[in-house]
């Protein structure tokens, strides 16, 4: 997780601090340090407000996730975005779906047709999936490990058939059901 970056997580959480609030040092009082953790990540005081009439935050943050896009990723977490909601228009798919495969040279047939909002050019081959920080971060604030796209596959289905051993250990890790069957009441290894 570290590597997704303090500096843009403190940009997203800390945009709109005022001048007249300061960050509290690491020596002070340990209250101190849970009530500034408590306003700027719990009740996201010092976000930037969400703008009137714009696009729905789902719609943004799976453009985020399928643009590998941590700065809007987190704004929209800050934004309390629905982290489990499934494109109908994408063969119901989540965003842990999409953190998995979006840079995927080897996708499935359906995959190839259904993600038509990414380019060829875009993905990448199962050994430089890097993805497995957004994969986690997406598990941290809730997304749902067993989720399921329309043909019944969780993203570890997808990890085990395009061999993404990375992002694979983190749904493991973040308790992922090894037993789950699609519907071709297949367990995908």
């Amino acid at each position: 997780m570290s590597n997704l970056g303090n500096d843009t997580g403190r940009a997203v959480f800390e945009h709109s601090l005022p001048s007249s609030i300061a960050r509290p040092a690491p020596t002070a009082e340990r209250a101190v340090r849970e009530k500034w953790i408590r306003d700027k990540y719990q009740h996201t005081f010092y976000v930037e407000p969400q703008p009137e009439n714009g696009e729905p935050n789902e719609v943004r943050f799976l453009r985020a996730v399928r643009q590998s896009d941590y700065a809007a990723m987190l704004w929209c977490i800050a934004h309390k975005v629905d982290i489990n909601f499934h494109d109908p228009d994408e063969n119901s798919v989540s965003a842990l779906h999409i953190a998995v495969l979006v840079r995927s040279r080897t996708c499935t047939e359906q995959w190839q047709n259904s993600l038509s909002v990414v380019a060829p050019a875009d993905r990448m081959s199962p050994t430089q999936n890097q993805n497995a920080p957004i994969v986690e971060l997406l598990l941290l604030n809730g997304a749902d490990a067993d989720s399921r796209d329309s043909d019944a596959w969780t993203p570890l289905h997808h990890c085990a058939c395009h061999d993404f051993v990375n992002c694979a250990v983190v749904l493991i890790r973040y308790n992922a059901k090894l037993d789950r069957r699609d519907f071709d009441n297949k367990v995908r290894r």
